[in-house]
């Protein structure tokens, strides 16, 4: 299988990810146990204060169902951390293990994103702040083991999604007092990846910093459902507790896309309107394609008492669909604007080409919009109108026989 049929779906929206959630799931889907027991002897000569690091995998159960379970036995001298320690010893650990490099910079940014935000949340600078609960020895081999574990099965090169993630609910104690959950610097890091997050089900923590930070280091794209997959395998995390309401478990899907293209999830926004000019029909168009819309219909149709109307169709994602809703209500008065979530297939690769072709004598470029699927097999191939224009009104040659010798180029140079 090729890395890029490969995926990955982080499911967190049933109990969150924490850190040894996320490693004990890795270690259930065949992530080797060795890995481990090579950082549990590395990481005491890296970090100061560490007298003993044991670590074990066990099965367990939460809620009736079979987990992997992360154990770890630390002994601490140092409670409290700088944030320059911590990148120290990242480094360190990384380079006396010889990751390779796509684990060794998820290891470092996502050290560094924790380290950045609560530095943020707490006015001082990276390298100075003072770090309580993400600055022991757990947290560090929690984000380094999930590091060497996804190299180990090939998985950062693959296609990420992940799911609403379930934050928890009421408040939860921290080394600062009582603060509302989720944490803080849990908030901060899932805000500034743009994630979908859910509160509950629970009154406790179940999104942790270090699982937020594993999350936004990984290429990872939101999404409410699914994507279409072969399911191949399925690892399941254990948290720590074990809650009556729901299994503490976090799942991690690992699957296949035969499709030669990519999937992603769009949002149709539709409305009727009857009493509403061309002008303003003509100026909304423009306002929505500038606002981020990806496609815009209009549909004649007739309304009540016979009125001739249109059906208002938008194309747009999840990010940019209720800045569109409001555009949609201001511009025309609509009361109501009906929103569907669609999965849909697209060719996975577009960009421009320049193409050189020579016409009696002269040598043009042509800009040329080339799609491909994700086999690296030429879909379409389309020259810019502006180009040919440009030809034409060059060589006083009609455009239409411009384009068919741009496309017997293209044929030519491109497709055969």
């Amino acid at each position: 299988m090729k890395s890029q049929d490969k995926i990955l779906v982080i499911d967190a929206s049933i109990a969150g990810i924490s850190g040894d959630m996320f490693l004990a799931a890795l270690m259930d889907l065949g992530a080797k146990i060795e890995i481990l027991h090579r950082l549990s002897k590395v990481l005491p000569r890296c970090m100061d204060g560490i007298q003993c690091i044991e670590v074990k995998i066990t099965d367990t159960m939460r809620r009736g169902f079979r987990a992997k379970r992360v154990l770890t036995k630390i002994i601490e001298k140092k409670k409290h951390r700088y944030g320059n320690e911590l990148v120290g010893a990242v480094e360190c650990v990384s380079d006396k293990l010889e990751l390779s490099l796509q684990a060794k910079r998820f290891a470092m940014n996502a050290t560094k994103t924790l380290i950045e935000i609560e530095a943020k949340i707490h006015e001082s600078s990276p390298n100075d702040v003072h770090l309580h609960e993400v600055g022991s020895a757990d947290t560090i081999l929690d984000i380094v083991g999930s590091a060497m574990a996804l190299d180990d099965l090939g998985l950062y090169d693959a296609q990420i999604y992940a799911l609403p993630i379930a934050l928890g609910g009421g408040k939860i104690r921290i080394e600062h007092g009582i603060v509302s959950c989720p944490a803080p610097a849990t908030l901060e890091i899932l805000k500034n990846k743009g994630l979908y997050v859910i509160g509950g089900p629970v009154e406790s923590e179940l999104t942790t910093p270090t699982g937020a930070t594993i999350l936004a280091n990984l290429a990872v794209k939101p999404t409410l459902f699914y994507p279409l997959m072969k399911v191949e395998r399925i690892g399941y995390g254990a948290g720590s507790r074990d809650f009556d309401i729901v299994p503490n478990i976090l799942r991690l899907v690992v699957g296949s896309s035969e499709e030669e293209l990519s999937y992603e999830e769009i949002v149709m926004l539709e409305t009727d309107v009857d009493d509403v000019t061309g002008e303003i029909l003509g100026h909304l168009i423009d306002r929505l394609m500038s606002e981020g819309a990806k496609d815009v219909t209009l549909i004649p149709t007739y309304r009540k008492k016979n009125r001739p109307g249109h059906l208002i169709r938008v194309i747009t994602d999840n990010e940019t669909y209720l800045k569109l809703v409001k555009v949609i209500m201001e511009e025309t008065g609509t009361l109501g604007v009906r929103y569907i979530r669609l999965p849909r297939l697209i060719v996975p690769i577009r960009r421009k080409i320049p193409l050189s072709i020579t016409i009696n004598g002269r040598k043009f470029t042509v800009e040329v919009k080339v799609s491909k699927d994700l086999r690296g097999k030429v879909i379409a191939a389309k020259p810019e109108y502006e180009s040919l224009r440009k030809i034409a009104q060059e060589t006083k040659i009609p455009l239409r026989r411009i384009a068919e010798l741009v496309y017997e180029k293209i044929n030519e140079t491109l497709i055969s």
